[in-house]
């Protein structure tokens, strides 16, 4: 699927309302005002996520941003019980320190030490 491809009516689905950054023509970064270009698409959600990466500071964001972002989790989100679910990180730490040292690798390549970089939104950062 080809991110650039979506269009206004696409920013309304699943019973969500979303409210997407930028035009089809121009994506603005939120961070240093350049020019954003499309990354990838998440396709198993409903909407599919749109990811797009700034060509200057590297920002990735997703494109269209949901009015109300209590929408995108179901009732028993932080219970497990959801299709999509939140889990506490911290209670598996072993495991969890493996797959921290990778995501830090991965950061690390396209933002070499001593560099900086925020996450945003990601619960204990999944």
């Amino acid at each position: 699927m080809n991110p650039s491809s979506n269009s206004s009516e696409a920013a309304k689905t699943g019973g969500i309302d979303y409210e997407e950054s930028g035009t089809n023509n121009e994506v603005r970064c939120p961070v240093c005002d350049s020019s954003m270009q499309p990354l990838y698409i998440i396709d198993r959600f409903s909407p599919a996520l749109d990811i797009w990466k700034c060509s200057v500071c590297n920002l990735q964001q997703n494109r269209t941003v949901p009015h109300d972002l209590t929408t995108l989790y179901e009732e028993g989100y932080y219970t497990g019980q959801a299709s999509f679910s939140y889990e506490d990180e911290r209670n598996q730490e072993e495991a969890n320190d493996m797959v921290w040292t990778a995501r830090l690798r991965n950061i690390g390549k396209t933002n070499p030490p001593p560099g900086d970089f925020l996450d945003v939104g990601c619960s204990f950062g999944g």
